[in-house]
């Protein structure tokens, strides 16, 4: 998967604050700490419901 679709599910331009980021740029930001939100987007992407 691209790294600008990884972004994209992961909540894009809003969630990250940037969409185009390069590999290394989201290599970073993983190791940062991804915003809350992102792990919602992704379980709404995933189709994934909380108990």
């Amino acid at each position: 998967m691209a790294t600008v679709s990884v972004a994209a599910v992961l909540g894009g331009k809003g969630v990250l604050g940037g969409l185009s980021r390069p590999t290394p740029a989201l290599a970073q930001l993983v190791r940062e700490g991804l915003p809350a939100e992102s792990l919602l987007r992704l379980a709404e992407r995933l189709d994934l419901r909380q108990a």
